[in-house]
């Protein structure tokens, strides 16, 4: 029983963790002022969705919004007590518009199972691109950082 406690105690500091490492990333990519559209061009991400309004997922579309010319399509998230400021929120995934580039998840320990759900869901002739927030903040904060 006590083994069982502390993997419980364990998992949720780790969630916590990268909950922070990942607004930790958002707010430096916002304070150094990072080019995140030309990001998301090079990665051929044009239209896309956002799934997950958590604290990260808020975050990040706060973040997207200081950017210039960056469309959401539409923020997802299974709590439908749970709205995005200015963006059309959506609670179930046959919601989700199908002429998109990618679908960004913002949920690092539920990826997998997201993934697993939107393709199930959504009967496309090629798997949608799903993609970790986590790894595409990363990637905009390893570029070099942008001459003011």
């Amino acid at each position: 029983m006590k083994e069982l406690e502390d993997d419980r105690i364990q998992k949720a500091l780790e969630r916590e963790v990268l909950i922070n490492q990942n607004l930790f990333l958002i707010s430096a990519i916002y304070q150094y002022g990072y080019d995140i559209k030309s990001f998301l061009e090079m990665q051929q991400i044009n239209r896309f969705v956002v799934y997950g309004l958590g604290k990260v997922g808020k975050a990040f579309l706060g973040l997207l919004e200081t950017q210039k010319d960056i469309e959401v399509l539409c923020a997802v998230d299974k709590n439908k007590n749970i709205k995005a400021d200015g963006i059309k929120t959506v609670h179930t995934i046959e919601e989700i518009p199908r002429d998109i580039d990618a679908v960004i998840i913002t949920s690092d320990f539920y990826f997998s199972d997201i993934v697993n759900s939107i393709n199930k869901s959504l009967k496309t002739e090629e798997k949608i691109r799903c993609i970790l927030l986590h790894d595409l903040i990363e990637g905009i904060a390893l570029m070099p950082i942008p001459i003011k």
